[in-house]
C-alpha cells in the first residue's frame, strides 16, 4: 500500500474504523488490511480513536493509518469524522473487531466499479471456537450465503462511493443507535440499493458470548429501532407495515412489550385475588413464542439440535429489545437520585 502522493489512475479507497479501547482487536483488524490484494487501487486508513485509555492509537499509527482524535460523540459522528479527512473515492466503513479477507476490496470493486448506486456489504461470520450463544446468534442474525439485496447493511462492514455518502450528508449524528439502518433507509429512498455480498466474508471477532452479552448489547441497540422505523416509513409513505422487511424486529418487540405488561398485571391479579393461573400463562407466552419462531427458524436451517438454545436466546433478545422501546435510562435516572 502506497501513499496517495504516490497514486496511479487506479481507484483510491478510504477505510474508515472508529476505536475506542481496541488495543486487543485492532492490530488484527489493520493486519488483515495490510494483507488485502489491492489490485491497482490505492488504500488509506483512517481510525477516529474515541478518547481511548489504551494503546490503540498507537498501533493504529504503526501500521500507517492516519488517527484522528473526536471525544465524544455518536458511533455516527465517529464515522462521519473519519470520512471527512479522508480522500478515496470509495469509502469503506469497518469495525475494529473485524478481520477482512484478503479479496475484501477486490470483490468490491467487482460491484462498484460499474455502479456507483450500490452499496456492498459481506457477509459477517464468527470465530470458529465460538459458543453456543454466539453461534445462534450467527445463525440469527447473520446474511444468508446468497448474494441478495437487502433493505439495510451493517456500517461495520460496509463499502460505497464517496458520492453517495456525501449525497444525504453522511450518518444521523443524533442516532445512538441505528444508524446504519437510517443511512441505507435514505438512500434508498433515493434509488441506491444495498447488496449483501455471500462472495466472501468478514470475520467478526466479538459476536455476543453470553445471554447477559446478548440482553446488553440489544437493550442498546434498540434504542433508536422504533424511531428509525416510523422515520422510514414516514419518509417512504408506505404505510403498509407488514411488508417491511425490518417490521418483524419492531413487531417483535411490541409483542415481548405486551407480555412483560401481561405479567405485570397477572402479578397484581395473583397478589390481590390469589389466581395464579394468569400468572402461568404470562410467564410461558414468550417462552412459547420463541419456541415456534426457533422450531421454525431450525427447520428452514434443517438443525434441529439447537431448538432449545435458540429459543433461549430469542427469549432474551425479545425481553431487551421489548424494554429498550422504554425509557428506562431515564427512569433508572430517577430512581438512583432518589
Amino acid at each position: 500500500m502506497t501513499g496517495f502522493s504516490e497514486m496511479e489512475k487506479g481507484p483510491t479507497i478510504s477505510i474508515v474504523i472508529p476505536a475506542r479501547n481496541e488495543a486487543r482487536c485492532i492490530d488484527r483488524c489493520l493486519g488483515a488490511i495490510r494483507n488485502v490484494k489491492t489490485l491497482d487501487a490505492e488504500i488509506e486508513i483512517v481510525v477516529v480513536d474515541n478518547n481511548s485509555t489504551d494503546s490503540t492509537a498507537a498501533i493504529s499509527k504503526k501500521f500507517g493509518a492516519t488517527v484522528v482524535t473526536k471525544k465524544e460523540g455518536t458511533i455516527g459522528s465517529l464515522r462521519n469524522a473519519g470520512a471527512a479527512v479522508s480522500r478515496g473515492q470509495f469509502i469503506a466503513f469497518l469495525d475494529a473487531d473485524c478481520i477482512v479477507p484478503a479479496d475484501w476490496i477486490e470483490k468490491a470493486l467487482v460491484f462498484l466499479a460499474n455502479d456507483r448506486r450500490t452499496v456492498v456489504g459481506f457477509r459477517m461470520t464468527i470465530p470458529s471456537d465460538a459458543n453456543w450463544v454466539a453461534q445462534c446468534w450467527d445463525s440469527l442474525f447473520s446474511k444468508r450465503d446468497i448474494t441478495a439485496e437487502v433493505e439495510w447493511l451493517p456500517s461495520g462492514n460496509m463499502i460505497m462511493a464517496r458520492d453517495a455518502f456525501l449525497l444525504i450528508g453522511g450518518f444521523d449524528e443524533n442516532l445512538e443507535t441505528n444508524e446504519d439502518c437510517d443511512f441505507c433507509f435514505r438512500l434508498r429512498k433515493l434509488g441506491f440499493r444495498m447488496l449483501s455480498c455471500a462472495d466472501t466474508s468478514v470475520v467478526h471477532l466479538r459476536p455476543p458470548h453470553t445471554l447477559g452479552q446478548v440482553f446488553r448489547k440489544e437493550l442498546w441497540h434498540g434504542k433508536e429501532v422504533f424511531r428509525v422505523f416510523v422515520g422510514d416509513v414516514v419518509r417512504s409513505k408506505n404505510f403498509n407495515i407488514l411488508r417491511r422487511k425490518n417490521s418483524k424486529i419492531v413487531l417483535y418487540a411490541l409483542c415481548n412489550l405486551a407480555f412483560i405488561l401481561a405479567f405485570l398485571i397477572s402479578l397484581v391479579v395473583a397478589f390481590s385475588m390469589k389466581i395464579l393461573l394468569p400468572l402461568g400463562i404470562a410467564l410461558a407466552l414468550p417462552f412459547i413464542t420463541s419456541f415456534v419462531l426457533a422450531w421454525n427458524y431450525t427447520r428452514a436451517l434443517k438443525n434441529r439440535k439447537m431448538v432449545v438454545q435458540l429459543t433461549v436466546l430469542l427469549v432474551v433478545y425479545g425481553l431487551s429489545r421489548a424494554m429498550s422501546i422504554l425509557p428506562y435510562e431515564k427512569v433508572a435516572k430517577i430512581v438512583i437520585k432518589a
